[in-house]
C-alpha cells in the first residue's frame, strides 16, 4: 500500500529543552495538547492521549534524544492503521525550530478521513504548542465558551431525594450570576440530560457535548426540573479571563485578600451558633455546617496536592470527579470536633496555599504554560467557596427556623 506524509513546521519563541520537555512529559502536553495523557518517554514506554470528544491515539516511543528528536506510533480510535509520528527540534534557550512528520498515512476512501483529521488536528495543536510555550495563557481555555453552571454530585439515591425520574445526567448547583444559564432560567437542582441533540449522562459526556462550540452560540439544553422534561434554548458566555500576575509573589498577594474574606464571611455567619446546630443536618442528604467547613478542607488539601503535582511535572490523571466520600467527613469532624478548630485548620491550610504560590521555583515559572495554568486555577479557586458559602447559609437558615 502506498503511504503518505503530512509535514508541519513551527519557529517557538520558547527554549528548546522546554519545548521538548512539552512533547514527552505528561503533565507538560496536557498544558497544549489532549484532555488526559499519559506517557513513559522511553523506547518501548507508552505514550495515550485522550480528548473529551471521545477521540483517543495510542502507541509506543520509539526514538527519544534529548531536545532533538521525539518519535512515536499512533494508533487513532477508527484509524485504518498504525501510523508514525517523529518530532525533530533544533534550537537554543531562546528559540526552537521543529519539524513535525506523520507518516504511513495510506491512500483511498477509508484513509480520506483520518487524514483530514490528522491535518486539523495538528494544526490546531501545534498553534496552541507554540502559544503556551511563548505566553502561557491555553488557547483552548481562552476561547472556549461557558454555560455558567456549577455542578453536584448526583447518583440514585439523590434523584430520589430531589424526584426526577432518571439516575444519569448533570445536576446543577448553582448558575452564575450574568452567565447564559441564569439568563436561560437555569435553577438549582435541575439535571440536565442532553446538549443540541447529544445525550448527557455525566461530566464527561457534557465536556464531550460542548466540544467545538463557541461563545455567543445558542445550545438547547434538555434537562429534567423535578419530574417535568424540558428542552430550554441557552445563549453560551464569553469565557471572563483573569489578569495574571507575573510574578509568584503578587499572585499569592492578588489571592491573599480573597482567602481573608472567605474567613471573615464564615466568622460572621458562625457567629453565635451553637456546637449542635452546627453539627445538625437540616436534611438527610445534606451535610452539616460542620461537614461543609470539613468539605473545604478537603478541597484546600486536593488543592495543595494538585499544586504540588503540577510543579514536579508528575501529575495524577482522573476517569472522572469521584465525589465525596462520608467517611472523610466524618473522619475530619473527629480530628476538628469544634467549629474553632475547623476554622482554624481552614485558616492553617489557606496560610499554606499562600506560601505555596508565593514560593514557586523560578524554574517552573519559567516554564509559562505550566505557571499560567497554575495562576489562573488559583485566581478561579474561590468560586468554589462561594458555591459552599451558599450552602452554610441556607443551612443556618434551615436550622433557625
Amino acid at each position: 500500500m502506498n503511504t503518505n506524509s503530512l509535514v508541519f513546521e513551527r519557529n517557538i519563541q520558547a527554549p528548546v529543552k522546554q519545548v521538548y520537555l512539552a512533547l514527552t512529559n505528561s503533565s507538560a502536553v496536557r498544558e497544549w495538547m489532549g484532555d488526559a495523557v499519559t506517557t513513559d518517554p522511553r523506547p518501548g514506554g507508552r505514550i495515550y492521549l485522550w480528548w473529551n470528544n471521545g477521540y483517543y491515539t495510542c502507541g509506543e516511543f520509539l526514538k527519544l534524544e534529548t531536545d532533538k528528536t521525539v518519535s512515536f506510533t499512533w494508533q487513532g480510535r477508527s484509524d485504518p492503521a498504525a501510523t508514525q509520528v517523529e518530532i525533530t527540534l533544533s534550537g537554543d534557550e531562546h528559540a526552537t525550530q521543529l519539524k513535525l512528520v506523520h507518516s504511513g498515512l495510506g491512500n483511498g476512501e477509508t484513509w480520506e478521513k483520518t487524514a483530514t483529521e490528522v491535518q486539523k488536528g495538528w494544526e490546531n495543536n501545534l498553534e496552541n504548542l507554540a502559544h503556551t510555550q511563548e505566553k502561557g495563557p491555553d488557547l483552548r481555555v481562552t476561547m472556549r465558551p461557558m454555560m455558567g453552571i456549577g455542578l453536584d454530585d448526583f447518583n440514585e439515591t439523590i434523584a430520589k431525594d430531589i424526584g426526577v425520574p432518571v439516575s444519569q445526567g448533570v445536576r446543577i448547583s448553582n448558575a452564575i450570576e450574568g452567565m447564559g444559564a441564569q439568563a436561560a432560567g437555569i435553577q438549582k437542582n435541575d439535571v440536565v440530560v442532553g446538549l443540541s441533540g447529544m445525550e448527557v449522562t455525566d461530566f464527561v459526556s457534557l465536556t464531550a457535548a460542548m466540544e467545538g462550540r463557541k461563545a455567543g452560540e445558542e445550545v438547547q439544553m434538555t434537562l429534567y426540573r423535578g419530574m417535568e422534561k424540558m428542552t430550554i434554548p441557552m445563549k453560551l458566555s464569553f469565557r471572563p479571563i483573569p489578569q495574571i500576575p507575573p510574578t509568584p509573589k503578587e499572585l499569592a498577594e492578588a489571592i491573599r485578600p480573597l482567602y481573608d474574606q472567605d474567613i471573615a464571611d464564615l466568622e460572621a455567619f458562625l457567629q453565635g451558633l451553637t456546637e449542635e446546630e452546627a453539627g445538625r443536618k437540616a436534611a438527610e442528604n445534606e451535610w452539616s455546617v460542620k461537614g461543609v467547613l470539613a468539605h473545604l478542607i478537603h478541597s484546600e488539601r486536593g488543592w495543595q496536592n494538585a499544586l504540588g503535582e503540577i510543579v514536579t511535572s508528575a501529575e495524577a490523571s482522573y476517569d472522572s470527579f469521584g465525589g465525596n466520600a462520608d467517611v472523610r467527613i466524618e473522619a475530619t469532624l473527629a480530628a476538628y470536633p469544634t467549629l474553632a478548630e475547623l476554622l482554624a485548620e481552614l485558616k492553617h491550610l489557606y496560610a499554606e496555599t499562600l506560601f505555596m504560590l508565593a514560593n514557586l521555583p523560578a524554574d517552573f515559572v519559567a516554564r509559562k504554560a505550566s505557571y499560567w495554568r497554575v495562576a489562573f486555577q488559583a485566581l478561579q479557586i474561590n468560586a468554589h467557596f462561594q458555591v459552599h458559602f451558599e450552602q452554610i447559609k441556607t443551612a443556618i437558615q434551615a436550622l433557625q427556623k
